[in-house]
């Protein structure tokens, strides 16, 4: 077959996905054959720095300005006869230099903020625990090799989930099981009046600790088919790998107060009649990670189409404070996720501000 010889320090482009920034210099010190669907160039260094040009031909106005030419129907593919006459801005060597060091340093500084984010979302589990108390579980011993073993009648309970004995016990609050304070998966009954609701489709749930955002709508007769919820319920994925994830909010400020999405949602809902429960608090607890964890041992469904079953929501026991301690907890996270947020914007400003624009 036709193959194209690659030199140390050649620069590949590929043909097909130029425009997307797949280029590369080979640096693998050794001599490589690639495809025709590739092209390999020879870079006179004399005039530019590799690190530069890789910036540069990966750089977003760049990018665009490739994209448009290819709109206007100039070749499908990115050949030499395609980017021949493609200008681009070259400045002197030293000028190159400061701005492949530039670079460097912003996106240095960006990798080092994002490993703070990981800090801060890690600190979130480790006050959890500490405030709640909450006791790490010792790994369980396995049953008797025995084929058959023998356990009393009055342990059988919810013998269909069987889930792991209080997995968030704790030394400092009493545990109830979230059927007992709250309903899961309760019946909605939407208004009769043909009126707009929000919408909210999986892909739209945060799996981090950054707000879920519903800009999506519809009427109440085109909410057939979809799980239906209410102003501070709490949708919860049931389905992998969105489980694992932790993909879950509480769903506030709903257009006339309603709404209806995915239909992988369990929805949580606090109509606690003497009020003893905040409902993010709740949630808090269901993204910590041993929750998510031991989540996946009860999935059931076949491969790939594996949910979690509301009964293991119903049966799990959590800690259960005061409502002011609740409050206090709420309130605590949400300056962290806060200082996160605060980080993430930092951290788009750096990347975004790499790029020396000349």
């Amino acid at each position: 077959m036709d193959l194209y010889k690659l030199y140390v320090n050649d620069l590949l482009v590929s043909n097909i996905n130029f425009h997307q920034g797949a280029i590369a210099i080979n640096n693998f010190k050794e001599n490589l054959l690639c495809s025709t669907h590739y092209q390999p160039y020879k870079v006179n260094y004399k005039k530019i720095i590799a690190d530069y040009l890789i910036l540069l031909l990966r750089d977003k106005l760049f990018l665009e300005k490739v994209n448009n030419l290819k709109t206007n129907g100039i070749k499908t593919e990115a050949n030499y006869n395609f980017i021949r006459n493609i200008q681009i801005p070259l400045p002197d060597l030293s000028t190159q230099q400061k701005i492949v060091a530039r670079y460097n340093n912003k996106i240095l500084q960006a990798e080092q903020k994002e490993k703070q984010i990981i800090e801060l979302q890690t600190s979130i589990e480790v006050y959890l625990k500490s405030e709640l108390g909450i006791v790490e579980q010792k790994q369980e011993k396995n049953l008797s090799d025995k084929l058959l073993n023998f356990i009393e009648f009055k342990n059988l309970g919810k013998w269909d989930i069987n889930i792991k004995k209080n997995i968030l016990l704790s030394n400092k609050f009493k545990m109830k099981s979230i059927d007992n304070i709250l309903s899961v998966n309760p019946k909605t009954n939407l208004p009769k009046e043909d009126m707009e609701i929000s919408f909210l489709p999986m892909e739209d749930v945060s799996s981090t600790n950054d707000p879920t955002i519903i800009t999506e709508t519809r009427l109440i007769s085109q909410s057939k088919g979809y799980t239906k919820f209410k102003n501070n319920d709490l949708v919860w994925a049931k389905i992998t790998p969105c489980m694992q994830n932790g993909k879950s909010a509480v769903v506030k400020n709903l257009k006339n107060d309603y709404g209806c999405g995915s239909t992988e949602f369990h929805i949580i809902r606090n109509d606690n009649s003497l009020n003893e429960i905040n409902i993010d608090y709740i949630h808090y607890l269901l993204k910590m990670k041993n929750v998510l964890q031991n989540a996946i041992s009860h999935f059931s469904g076949s491969v790939g189409q594996q949910r979690v079953p509301d009964s293991y929501l119903k049966n799990l026991q959590i800690p259960l404070p005061p409502l002011q301690t609740q409050f206090q907890i709420v309130s605590r996270i949400n300056k962290i996720k806060s200082q996160s947020s605060t980080v993430e914007t930092e951290i788009k400003k750096l990347r975004k501000n790499a790029i020396y624009r000349i």
